[in-house]
């Protein structure tokens, strides 16, 4: 029986831009709102843990069209490269432990990018099968739950990139408590998470592509979240100093001409609570989406 085109009216316009069938869209999307729901409710942490393994288990039995990984390898570790050019001052010379390294291709974009560091680790749920070169070989990985962890030395850095939104709100104290405890005591830790002003930013997107905020993600980003929220959260752990390079998605060319640009976070937790301004930067859309969308993007140190 056909899904009607009501029910997910951005459906075939996603399907495009992601290069999935519509079909196995509507299955990944039933798939994690069951997930979201169940997890939310939980209040168990041990019954969230196994809620995480048994749903990214059924997620990666799907039936997703094959892609030759080692092109796609190589267009992360590219996009990757970006992030660390904007992160330069913050990376250099420093030890990296990057949380929910996914397939490593931060820490393998960091590894070649000619920046003196030194330890680079990351940590996953899953060990990233990763190509095996002189790159990699500078870096270690660990499979261990990224929830609640602990790490047998201190680092200079940390980032959580795109992961924080995954992270049910209850189990946020545990995921920034270890966080921290992996940090040296004038450590930093950089966060980019999608914002929930101008979402949702997971597959609820069929539901409603116009990144306005206008429904909650309900699928596998269970806490897309506001600047406000996170340096409030941030700040029970220590950090006193924040600050964002531009967080406009469409301004990334600036960002790229002008890395080192960095306001005070607050400035843009300011911003976001502004119904008019807010306001504002909904109603400028390109091809139906807010074309001044914002990501969080903070840099916390101790």
């Amino acid at each position: 029986m056909m899904t009607p085109i009501t029910t997910y009216p951005d459906l075939e316009k996603v399907a495009k831009q992601k290069n999935v069938p519509s079909d196995l869209l509507v299955k990944i999307y039933e798939l994690e709102s069951d997930f979201h729901t169940k997890i939310i409710k939980e209040n168990s942490f041990d019954e969230r843990q196994n809620l995480y393994n048994e749903f990214y288990q059924k997620l990666y039995k799907l039936p997703f069209p094959k892609s030759d990984k080692t092109a796609f390898f190589k267009h992360e570790v590219n996009a990757k490269s970006q992030l660390i050019k904007l992160f330069k001052n913050e990376l250099t010379h420093k030890s990296v432990l990057d949380v929910g390294c996914g397939s490593g291709c931060f820490l393998y974009a960091m590894s070649q990018s000619g920046i003196s560091h030194q330890k680079l680790h990351g940590v996953d749920a899953k060990k990233p099968d990763i190509v095996q070169d002189e790159v990699s070989q500078r870096i270690t990985f660990e499979e261990i739950n990224v929830v609640k962890f602990t790490t047998n030395e201190k680092f200079d850095l940390a980032i959580s990139d795109n992961v924080f939104e995954h992270i049910t709100p209850a189990d946020t104290d545990s995921y920034l408590s270890s966080i921290r405890s992996a940090l040296n005591d004038n450590g930093t830790l950089i966060l980019l998470i999608p914002h929930r002003n101008f979402g949702p930013w997971d597959y609820t997107m069929i539901r409603d592509d116009s990144r306005s905020g206008t429904i909650m993600a309900t699928c596998a980003h269970v806490n897309e979240t506001t600047f406000t929220d996170v340096i409030q959260a941030l700040k029970q752990y220590g950090f006193k100093s924040f600050k964002s390079p531009l967080p406009f998605v469409a301004l990334s060319s600036i960002r790229k001409l002008l890395p080192n640009l960095r306001l005070n976070s607050n400035f843009y937790a300011i911003l976001e609570r502004s119904f008019i301004f807010n306001k504002i930067l909904k109603k400028i859309k390109i091809n139906g989406r807010s074309f001044f969308r914002m990501e969080v993007i903070i840099i916390a140190k101790l």
